[in-house]
């Protein structure tokens, strides 16, 4: 499906009357539960159980829909049973595990007591191992690297030109050829239907790239209707980061969030690379707003099939209060109770629908 995006600097983001917020979790806090760094959240199925990656930490914590705590994963360190890095994390709440990705291993632990359970070594694979981000669908496996080919040692095998890989035992299959580089929220992001998933689109792209069990597809295109990034810039990438994030040219669309009714994302646009947020009616096939908003926008960091899930910190909530903004009259923290918090306690998460 293909739906450009027109937009004007001025416009203002405006989430529709419909929104409702149907409930708020607070997550608990004490020295050993000091969140610092909010990376990925799983929300089991029946709302339960909250799973947070801190990825400074290199922790995943756990609580309850309480928000109490229930425990966390604190393994890292050289052995053969922990972990170097934690740069992604899955969670299965029915098998009551969790995978860690860590470079070219994916290391999984009891997520009832945390104890290590086994490794898959993906040292093997005929393709770039710098893993970043991952997915499972059933027990199919699938791994993005961010490196592009003028960064690697490039062996004559071909396989080595693509970012994203299915690996099925030891049946391997190669997806979304490498051009350009890689900048920005390049994630994998669930759809709400657990057999399908949703990929940021390449850089100098504006394809959002779906994926289930088969493979890999195509699944929606919003080019912009002008000023669009110049293949000079692309071609150009390295060296030039800062310039490019910079530029007045439109570009990166990112935290892709998708329910059975709608389609939200934000991207980087106008002349000072101000972040515009963007939500998309899937059965009406149109924008419901485009825009810039004119207060906070607590980040949405995960999705079901109908709902989406943001966070906020109470330090920027205590900020935006202590600037006379009303709390009441915000459509997202509207629910939240300020005397429930502290300053410095762990996220607030906030459940809503449209």
């Amino acid at each position: 499906m293909i739906f450009s995006i027109g937009f004007d600097e001025d416009n203002k983001f405006d989430w529709p009357e419909s929104l409702r917020v149907e409930d708020v979790f607070y997550l608990n806090t004490s020295d050993d539960y000091l969140i610092t760094s909010v990376d990925k959240v799983f929300i089991s199925e029946d709302g339960k159980k909250i799973a947070v990656l801190d990825k400074k930490l290199l922790k995943v914590f756990l609580f309850d829909d309480t928000g109490n705590t229930l425990g966390f994963l604190d393994n890292n360190g050289p052995g053969p049973d922990q972990y170097l890095d934690a740069s992604d994390f899955l969670i299965d709440f029915e098998a009551g595990i969790i995978e860690i990705l860590d470079y070219r291993k994916i290391k999984s632990y009891s997520l009832e007591d945390f104890s290590y359970l086994g490794t898959i070594d993906l040292s093997e694979m005929e393709a770039d191992q710098n893993f970043r981000y991952f997915a499972k669908i059933d027990e199919v496996y699938f791994l993005w690297t961010n490196l592009p080919t003028n960064q690697i040692d490039l062996p004559e095998n071909k396989n080595y030109l693509f970012h994203f890989i299915k690996k099925n035992g030891d049946e391997i299959d190669y997806f979304i050829p490498k051009e350009y580089g890689i900048l920005g929220d390049q994630r994998i992001y669930p759809t709400g239907n657990p057999n399908e998933f949703n990929l940021s689109p390449i850089l100098g792209s504006n394809e959002i790239f779906g994926f289930n069990k088969n493979g890999v597809f195509k699944k929606f295109d919003f080019p912009f209707e002008e000023n669009n990034l110049p293949r000079s810039m692309l071609e150009n990438f390295y060296g030039n980061e800062m310039e490019l994030i910079f530029s007045p040219y439109n570009k990166f669309i990112s935290n892709i969030r998708e329910t059975q009714n709608h389609l939200y994302f934000h991207f980087l646009g106008g002349s000072e690379s101000n972040l515009f947020h963007a939500l998309f009616d899937l059965d009406r096939k149109e924008f419901v707003s485009i825009g810039q908003t004119n207060g906070l926008f607590p980040n949405i960091i995960f999705n079901d099939s109908s709902h989406f899930y943001s966070f906020i910190t109470p330090g920027f909530l205590y900020d935006y209060h202590s600037k006379s903004k009303a709390i009441s009259e915000h459509p997202i923290l509207n629910h939240i109770d300020m005397a429930r918090i502290e300053e410095d306690d762990n996220p607030v998460i906030i459940k809503f629908k449209l």
